[in-house]
C-alpha cells in the first residue's frame, strides 16, 4: 500500500535521441534541453496532467534519462533503472508545478519502451 496522492506516465516527444549528422558513425545522446514530456496516463485524481506537457531544459523529472548511453536506449532491458527522488518539491527549484505547489515527494524513473512490434513477433 502507498502513500502516493498521484502517478501518471509520460513520454518523450521530441528529440528523444539525437543523433550526429555527417560521415562519422551516428552516436545517440540524450539532450534534456530539447525535449518535452507529454503525459498520456494518469490516476484518477490527477486527469489534467493528460493535457500537460513538460519542458525539459531545467526539470529534475529528465535527470533520470541523463546518463543513459547508446546501449541502454537500443536495448531497454540492459537498462537499469536511474530512479530520481526529491524529499521535499518545494524545497526544488527543478520541479515544475502544474497547478498550486503542495507538500510531498517526488520520484521519476525512466522506463525505455520501443515497441511490441518486431519482425520476430509476427
Amino acid at each position: 500500500m502507498s502513500n502516493a496522492t498521484g502517478v501518471y506516465l509520460g513520454e518523450i516527444i521530441a528529440s528523444a535521441i539525437n543523433s550526429n549528422s555527417g560521415n562519422e558513425k551516428a552516436e545517440n545522446t540524450f539532450d534534456s534541453n530539447k525535449q518535452q514530456l507529454r503525459y498520456i496516463a494518469s490516476d484518477s485524481t490527477h486527469a489534467f496532467m493528460k493535457k500537460e506537457i513538460l519542458q525539459g531544459s531545467k526539470n529534475v523529472t529528465f535527470d533520470a534519462f541523463k546518463d543513459l548511453d547508446k546501449e541502454q536506449y537500443n536495448k531497454p532491458d540492459s537498462c537499469k533503472s536511474k530512479i530520481i527522488f526529491v524529499k521535499e518539491v518545494l524545497k526544488n527549484e527543478s520541479i515544475q508545478f502544474f497547478r498550486v505547489p503542495r507538500l510531498g515527494s517526488y520520484v521519476a524513473v525512466p522506463f525505455i519502451h520501443r515497441s511490441y512490434l518486431s519482425s520476430e513477433l509476427l
